[in-house]
Order: structure tokens, then sequence, then C-alpha cells
């Protein structure tokens, strides 16, 4: 954990032991964005999804497009990324639950 927070450029955790509870406090620090992997744009990580399933003519499901563009695209980034493209008639979404596709709606020129 120390290594971590110094990393994050946080000080370091308090960690507390009271009656056989502990507690571990996380202060407020200067932010440092996490150096482990480069972040993407948001335009261009949209891109790069568009990208994705215009080449997929069958489309892909949530957890395929997710395993192709990990570790740049966190779940909750992928999952309002595709709900936004939806949105804008970019890309539609076919069928149900875990098994439900997503197709470009971009005409293939």
């Amino acid at each position: 954990m120390a290594e971590l927070t110094s990393d994050a450029g946080i000080p370091l955790p308090e960690i507390k032991d009271q009656s056989g509870t502990v507690t571990v406090c996380f202060r407020h620090g200067q932010f440092v964005p996490y150096r482990g992997s480069k972040a993407i744009d948001p335009a261009q990580r949209r891109e790069m999804l568009l990208e994705l399933l215009d080449t997929e003519k069958d489309g892909l499901t949530r957890r395929e497009i997710h395993a192709r563009l990990a570790p740049h695209v966190s779940e909750r980034q992928l999952k309002r990324d595709l709900e936004m493209l939806s949105r804008r008639g970019l890309i539609a979404l076919s069928g149900r639950g875990a098994s439900a596709r997503w197709k470009s709606s971009r005409s293939r020129a």
C-alpha cells in the first residue's frame, strides 16, 4: 500500500488497531494520474470503439469489446461510450442480456 500511495502522490495511509478492528484511513493529496498505462482521450476511445465495430459484420458482445480494448478502456468507460454512441445513432444493440451484440450503424464504404 505504501508504494501504491506514494506512486499516486497521496500521503501514506494511517492504520489504526482498536479493540480488534483495523481501520485504514487514506488522506487526500495532490492527484497524480496512474502511470501504468497511457490514458486515452475520450474522443479517441470512442473512435477506437467505432472502428472496431465497423470491422465486425456480426457485431460484438460488450465482453468481447472490452477484451479487445483493454487495458485502455475500463468497463465503466465502455458502458458510457456504448450508451452515448447508441443515443447518437452510430451503433445499435441487438438481442438481450450477456449475448446482446453491438453493431455499427455507420455505412461501410
